[in-house]
């Protein structure tokens, strides 16, 4: 690292690889199998063209995409710091994409400050390092009782909490092991760390320990203050709140819909698709919500199916990563307008390494959707991501076959044609 006002010298980085040391310790690494021009040319042969379906494309495109900060709360005390959340949600409707592209080179302006009407951004703000919100100890104190405040005061109606990202967390703890409608069970308590009784009930709007008497919170559940320190960075719990709550307000949006249109939900839904930045998991701590939403959207999607309507939509895209460097690579051997959906196989031999992958299934305790790789007609590769069409993993006879069987998902022309055309 340079001293103020000195540049450090890149050239040190060139040629790391090619150092000795470095060469040696390669040699004993594990390798993840290196291609070669056969097995690049087959790999195009495992896409085909998805299989067209009675459903139609939707209408309405919902996209989530946030990011965070953790920035000095004054720059005279640099080590006091203050976290923030930002989250978008950008309503795009099949009309007003038209209007955008209008068969010209050109963009309507008009038609941009149209859809900027149907954006809206959530915000949270949370202490980090040394800053000690109102009345708590500490900063992780401070960082729960600011994310409760903040998820029960995101509300689609001001005066009704029922409403609220906290009802929405509730009901999804409500598909966890112990818990059900009425309460939910906290694995331990963040002030004393007991770990036996520890509940929330729905209707208790000041809960606490039994133990030790101290306030607890709901969004205690997602466990993310555990990355919580009064003096170091945050931003690994800014990075796992940032994920859960992207992931949370899709859900959130569709048990608006559901409980709000009680007798017509369906036709909305599937008029309506979800589009998410990064893959269909949640990562770090909240981890096990992934199976909640399985469980709550296969529960939706009974009666969609039941109605003969297509599954909930819901697409995660990945930019970046393994997964998207192994397309990329292979990409010149895929033919415009096919799909392939990645197998644990071709993922363990080519994409990435681990001892227990053979044995594993990939994802097994973070993701809540499957990995589709897609070259579009206009030659682009994507890496996305739609939700299992299962209730449980453990409920399907043999997981790591069927997600990867891409005749489990009946809408994947849907996603097709949707990147086709925005793309």
């Amino acid at each position: 690292m340079p001293y103020q006002n000195e540049f450090a010298d890149k050239t040190s980085h060139i040629d790391i690889v090619q150092n000795p040391d470095v060469e040696k310790f390669l040699e004993k690494c594990h390798k993840i199998e290196d291609f070669n021009g056969e097995d690049i040319s087959s790999a195009g042969q495992q896409f085909s063209p998805p299989i067209n379906n009675c459903f139609h494309k939707p209408d309405n495109i919902i996209s989530i995409d946030g990011s965070f900060y953790e920035a000095s709360r004054k720059k005279e005390y640099p080590s006091q710091k203050i976290g923030f959340i930002k989250v978008g949600v950008i309503l795009l409707q099949g009309k007003s994409l038209s209007a955008i592209q209008g068969g010209s080179k050109f963009v309507d302006p008009y038609a941009v400050a149209k859809i900027k009407e149907n954006n809206e951004a959530y915000s949270f703000v949370l202490p980090s390092t040394n800053i000690v919100y109102d009345d708590c100890e500490d900063v992780q104190e401070s960082f729960r009782r600011a994310l409760e405040e903040q998820f029960d005061n995101l509300r689609d109606k001001a005066d009704d909490p029922n409403t609220s990202l906290k009802t929405t967390l509730f009901k999804m703890a409500s598909y966890l092991d112990g818990c059900d409608a009425n309460r939910v069970v906290l694995s331990k308590c963040p002030c004393c760390k007991a770990t036996d009784n520890i509940y929330i009930y729905k209707d208790d709007e000041a809960p606490k320990c039994p133990h030790c008497g101290k306030r607890l919170y709901l969004t205690d559940i997602l466990r993310v203050w555990e990355q919580v320190a009064d003096v170091t960075s945050n931003q690994s719990a800014l990075t796992r709140t940032m994920n859960i709550v992207e992931r949370l307000l899709a859900i959130h949006y569709i048990r608006s819909i559901v409980e709000s249109l009680k007798e017509s939900y369906a036709n909305t839904l599937e008029n309506l698709c979800f589009f998410i930045d990064g893959p269909l998991a949640v990562f770090g701590e909240p981890a096990k919500f992934h199976a909640c939403f399985m469980k709550y959207l296969h529960e939706l999607n009974q009666t969609m199916r039941s109605l003969n309507k297509s599954d909930i939509l819901m697409i995660g895209i990945q930019k970046s990563g393994a997964v998207n460097d192994y397309l990329n690579l292979i990409k010149d051997y895929i033919r415009n307008g096919e799909v392939y959906c990645l197998s644990d196989e071709i993922r363990n031999k080519y994409v990435t390494f681990s001892k227990n992958a053979a044995s594993d299934t990939f994802g097994k305790e973070t993701y809540f959707g499957q990995d589709f790789l897609y070259k579009n007609k206009k030659g682009n590769v994507f890496v996305f991501n739609v939700p299992y069409p299962f209730e449980e993993k453990s409920k399907v006879a043999n997981f790591k076959i069927e997600k990867s069987n891409i005749a489990n998902y009946k809408n994947i022309k849907i996603y097709t044609d949707l990147l086709d055309d925005q793309f």
